[in-house]
């Protein structure tokens, strides 16, 4: 960015006069607090003035010189140049302020979205149509075993016995199993043996 400068001659003294601007200041900080005086005023709704020679003035054509025009636009691009940068500090200042508000949106919204799901879980009826498909993790972990080709992990997950399975039967012809220790009868006679 190009800073402009006031010179030092009667016109530029009585520009800086008029602004109730030092010489012995920095110029930069006077415009900027100038700046900030204006901003305020318009803020509040108070009527501001452009620099320059005043609307109302009778006798400007006397004031307006060549030379005061060419000070005058110097000042007006100083001014400017200041305004550009104020710009900037405010755009993003709301810029900053507008992420904010969205992260507090969003952050509601969200807290929002899950305190209206559990009251949608309350209802037994949307309850029920959101579990329709839901399996247990028990039975989950059962289809699992089964798919993989696993033995059931107990015996409660085991499933049920087709009426096709055929499981292993006693032999027919034995009708009482015995202990190693007890002698067995025999069924012809009745008699022990050993």
């Amino acid at each position: 960015m190009r800073i402009r400068t006031v010179d030092q001659s009667a016109s530029g003294a009585a520009v800086l006069a008029a602004y109730g601007f030092s010489v012995k200041k920095d110029l930069l900080a006077q415009l900027l607090a100038l700046n900030q005086e204006v901003a305020g005023k318009i803020e509040e709704g108070s009527p501001v003035i452009a620099p320059g020679v005043p609307p109302n003035c009778s006798h400007a054509k006397k004031l307006v010189t060549e030379d005061f025009r060419r000070r005058l636009r110097a000042l007006r691009g100083l001014c400017q140049d200041i305004v550009e940068l104020r710009r900037g500090d405010h755009s993003g200042a709301r810029l900053k302020m507008e992420r904010e508000r969205l992260e507090r949106e969003r952050e509601k919204t969200d807290a929002e979205v899950v305190a209206q799901f559990e009251r949608w879980a309350k209802n037994p009826e949307v309850r029920d149509w959101i579990c329709q498909a839901w399996i247990s993790p028990e039975e989950r972990q059962r289809r699992l075993r089964e798919i993989f080709g696993l033995p059931p992990e107990s015996p409660e997950e085991a499933p049920p016995t087709a009426p096709e399975s055929n499981p292993v039967k006693p032999n027919p012809t034995q009708s009482k199993q015995t202990k190693p220790d007890e002698p067995v009868e025999s069924e012809v006679g009745g008699a022990s043996v050993p």
